[in-house]
């Protein structure tokens, strides 16, 4: 629970221009408010198009347009869809063309519709982001719709929660892949036509349990957690190239 005025300095944060390194600064102090931390990993930041999110207002800042960019952007619209479709919104205001997939055929298929109603470029292609076949499939249909892929959003995620003692290990295999197997396969999808390009961006989505342990998330905790560091490895690998 937040009271107003420490509500009041941590929105003061996070309204401002956040790849501004003394707004950065300001808002790594406030994100440890009340034993929890919210929002950016400042060592994240990059100035070549890539975004910033903050978390708790829902807000997308971009560092330069993404006109021209395409993007393969997987969300399981059931679970977190109202924040994934904000994010599809914004990329296609940037210029971006999009390509989004989901389990969720009537959603995801929603979604790009809205897209074209403004004006955006965006195809649908359904996906469960724990098959490897299904991740070729959408490489090879983003490939010939558009011939490359700039960026990978990995925005899958559902959250099983409950007493560790009780947690089956069918709920820990189905978490886990979800949530982190999926971003391993995604990348690995990816990756080699970014580098036939040159250039990409990944951007995999973890969360505050990705951060600090929270009770009754054991698993989806170790899925975040998991999410993070994975994206650490794979820059440390990849991003020279």
């Amino acid at each position: 629970a937040y009271n107003s005025e420490t509500w009041d300095k941590f929105s003061s944060a996070t309204n401002r221009n956040v790849t501004n390194s003394d707004t950065l600064d300001e808002y790594e102090r406030y994100k440890g408010v009340d034993g929890r931390r919210y929002g950016l990993d400042p060592e994240f930041s990059n100035s070549n198009g890539v975004y910033f999110i903050d978390s708790l207002r829902g807000k997308i800042y971009f560092d330069s347009s993404l006109s021209g960019k395409i993007i393969t952007l997987k969300y399981i619209s059931d679970s977190l869809g109202t924040d994934n479709e904000m994010v599809v919104h914004k990329f296609a205001e940037e210029g971006a063309k999009i390509v989004v997939t989901d389990i969720d055929v009537e959603g995801g298929e929603k979604t790009v519709s809205e897209v074209k109603e403004k004006g955006g470029e965006a195809i649908f292609i359904k996906q469960d982001v724990v098959s490897t076949e299904d991740w070729k499939n959408v490489v090879d249909a983003s490939i010939s719709e558009f011939s490359k892929i700039d960026i990978l959003v990995n925005n899958a995620g559902i959250a099983l929660i409950g007493p560790f003692e009780e947690f089956s290990e069918d709920q820990w295999d189905q978490q886990i892949n979800v949530n982190l197997k999926s971003v391993f396969l995604g990348c690995k999808a990816v990756i080699p036509e970014m580098k036939k390009n040159n250039s990409g961006s990944i951007i995999n989505l973890s969360s505050i349990a990705g951060l600090v342990g929270l009770q009754g998330c054991a698993a989806y905790n170790a899925s975040k957690g998991g999410v993070r560091l994975l994206t650490k490895s794979i820059a440390i690998e990849y991003g020279p190239n």
